[in-house]
């Protein structure tokens, strides 16, 4: 939220406006320093660049966004230091709650316009642009994994990444003011800091041109607001913003509270001619109102906070507002506690724990969070919460969030927790359920300072055992074996839950899995040529494709693709947060590269679609190399579980009789000599009564590639 209405009064006095640029060929001299708000940068990219966002997410696309980004920035001289969230304080619990709500409200909304949105990505002039009823402001959801992938990608360009154990705000300001760097941010919260170093850049100006190296009068521009500067517009002492913020209105203060007080106060002792002057915008009357108190306290030699509330007091009890006692009673303490948090006093000496005597910088040593885990972990901790974010999903079904629930309940267990409140979608609401952590005997029952038995027990918590996980070993590259943990958990859980995933969901989530993943985590092995050619050129279709490329098509969002994508989103995420816990670092999905390439939302649900209308195994996968379909191959068989996967269509599992060498030469052949598939698809079986549906794999899964592709003999 910020301060009410404080960007466009900024923007709207340019004296507050002053033009910086940093230009590429001076990064010898270019020695300032970033200071960057993570959160806020991460939803400004993503929003500019929500290419596709209705599809869950094409992460592959804004991690580069991101990396050019970040390179000009490196490469002009410029120090970086991005400070994310940790654990919101329980002051703020109100405006999350109505943060989220709103984001529930915008997932319904977008559910119940999928036939325009489809009808708009189906018209090819406007598919591959930000047309469409979805890219409207009110709609758009940040997708799931977002925020991590955005960490991972900083982290990987070697940039200075932090976790705060609280919210960021007030660590930025402070490490400005330390650093005499410059605050970066999108939060009118930092015009108000007294203390912020050179200055706060709204990432709205904030301008990074392309730069290869050739063109060094390139320049990266940004508009510079001080604190200073503000004070003197407005004619406060610069120690007053943070009470002219708090009055003004902002995440701690409703404005709504004492508008209206505040300007009958002022109409009744401020001389008219002062009133012209000042009332004309809500800051400015504001800032009178301050000066007046300012002077009132000073006579009277009281606080001028406690001016304010007496003042102001007979006015409230005098009006109609709803519970006017209850808001007198709260109102100094309200005021007093937001202006503290735009307050700092100098450093105070390093801690002595370990974690932080890396970081250089006083301000870090004292405010970072002793272990750097996600935001939601931290949560966890301060709070005893779990706020799951909120997406697209179906809205007759219950939360996306279910399905991992036993994973998060591990965590709970493994931090001695008691019940947490999980806030999740019920429906179309906003609720929150107890949950009580798990009673898995093998969790309690762990030496914890073993790191193997930890590992055994995190892949029990997955389903996996350890024979599996020596397979795993022995056939699978580290990088992809979370994929099949991952996959195998989602099996297991939906199948647990009565909602068992259909043959040609699991086998579309493994195909769209490998398109990025398989290039990005293994590239002495493979290059996007060797997937599917209509799938990896769909992978990188962000910008609209040359007029002579007709087969990109947008895939139709499905209710129940919608589902499940958001699902194993979740569960990747859980995945995720449980590895922190239990693993050393650059485990499981925080290995280079993994988490950014393990989902794409355009590949994923043309996958889905093309399973569902009975696309054959080898029509998913036509014109992939023999090494791509060898390794899917390896993983598919690791990844079926039999009887827990519904057969819906005769993909023709037989008895093996040749080679897979031999299989895989055979299919290459007959692309290469008819093309596509005769008919490229599978027949449905005809489901009987009591009939069962789990797929009982024979012999290997090459037999089915072949058979699957319905070539001639």
């Amino acid at each position: 939220m910020g301060i009410h209405g404080l960007s466009t009064f900024v923007q709207n006095n340019p004296s507050l406006n002053v033009k910086k640029a940093w230009y590429l060929g001076d990064a010898a001299v270019n020695n300032d320093h970033l200071i960057f708000d993570g959160n806020a940068f991460v939803y400004h990219y993503a929003y500019i660049h929500r290419d596709h966002w209705t599809h869950g997410g094409q992460y592959r696309y804004l991690s580069q966004v991101i990396r050019r980004l970040i390179t000009t920035l490196q490469q002009s001289g410029l120090t970086l230091t991005f400070l994310f969230d940790g654990a919101l304080p329980h002051e703020k619990q109100e405006t999350r709650l109505k943060r989220y709500r709103s984001y529930v409200e915008r997932s319904a909304l977008t559910m119940q316009n999928l036939s325009p949105i489809n009808a708009s990505n189906k018209d090819s002039a406007t598919a591959f642009l930000q047309e469409g009823p979805q890219y409207r402001n009110d709609l758009f959801m940040i997708p799931p994994l977002t925020l991590e992938v955005c960490i991972q990608t900083l982290r990987e360009l070697s940039v200075s990444v932090y976790i705060c154990a609280g919210e960021a705000d007030g660590v930025v300001a402070q490490l400005a003011e330390e650093t005499q760097g410059y605050i970066v941010s999108k939060d009118t919260d930092m015009h108000i800091y007294p203390k912020s170093g050179k200055g706060y850049i709204s990432l709205d100006s904030l301008a990074i041109p392309s730069f290869d190296g050739g063109d060094v009068r390139k320049a990266i521009t940004a508009t510079v607001c001080r604190a200073q500067d503000l004070a003197a517009l407005l004619g406060l002492k610069l120690d007053m913003l943070p009470l002219f913020g708090t009055l003004v209105g902002n995440d701690y203060m409703d404005f709504q509270t004492v508008k209206s007080p505040i300007m009958t106060w002022c109409s009744k002792n401020i001389p008219l001619q002062h009133q012209l002057q000042g009332f004309s915008q809500w800051h400015k009357c504001v800032a009178e109102f301050l000066r007046q108190m300012d002077q009132l306290s000073t006579t009277t030699g009281s606080p001028i906070i406690s001016t304010i509330v007496s003042e102001l007091e007979p006015i409230i009890l005098a009006s109609g507002m709803a519970k006017k006692q209850e808001k007198l009673r709260m109102m100094e303490h309200t005021i007093i506690d937001s202006v503290q948090r735009y307050v700092f006093i100098d450093p105070p000496p390093p801690p002595t724990t370990t974690h932080s005597s890396h970081s250089g910088y006083l301000t870090l040593d004292a405010h970072m969070a002793v272990q750097q885990y996600s935001r939601d972990l931290l949560d966890l901790t301060t709070t005893h919460t779990f706020w799951g974010g909120v997406f697209l999903e179906d809205m007759q079904r219950e939360s996306s969030w279910c399905v991992s629930r036993s994973l998060r309940q591990a965590i709970y267990r493994w931090n001695d927790m008691g019940a947490i409140q999980e806030y999740i979608r019920e429906k179309q609401h906003l609720t929150h359920q107890e949950v009580t952590p798990s009673n898995d005997p093998a969790i309690s029952k762990l030496d914890r300072g073993d790191g193997h038995e930890r590992l055994k027990l995190f892949l029990h918590l997955h389903h996996i055992s350890i024979p599996l996980m020596t397979t795993l070993d022995r056939q699978v590259a580290k990088p992809l074996q979370p994929l099949v943990i991952c996959l195998r958990y989602f099996i297991q859980q939906s199948n647990a839950s009565g909602n068992t995933l259909a043959d040609h969901e699991v086998l579309a989530i493994l195909i769209a899995s490998l398109v990025d993943l398989a290039p990005a985590v293994l590239p002495d092995d493979f290059v996007d040529s060797d997937g599917p050619p209509s799938l990896t050129a769909l992978a990188t279709a962000i910008t609209p494709p040359p007029d002579d490329d007709d087969d990109l098509k947008i895939p139709s969002l499905k209710k129940r693709s919608i589902q499940l994508t958001t699902q194993w989103q979740q569960i990747l995420l859980s995945s995720h947060l449980l590895a922190q816990v239990l693993l050393p670092r650059q485990q499981h999905l925080q290995q280079q590269g993994v988490l950014t390439h393990c989902y794409n939302g355009l590949v994923m649900h043309t996958c889905l679609q093309m399973g569902r209308l009975g696309a054959s195994m080898g029509r998913m996968m036509l014109g992939a190399s023999t090494a791509w379909m060898a390794l899917f191959g390896t993983l598919y068989e690791l990844v079926v579980i039999p009887g827990q996967i519904e057969q819906v269509y005769d993909y023709r599992f037989t008895s093996k009789t040749e080679t897979a060498a031999w299989m895989k030469s055979r299919i290459l052949k007959k692309i290469e000599s008819k093309g596509d598939a005769p008919t490229g698809h599978v027949k449905k079986i005809r489901k009987t009564k009591g009939g069962g549906g789990g797929i009982k794999p024979k012999g290997n899964v090459f037999d089915v590639l072949s058979s699957g592709c319905n070539f001639d003999e």
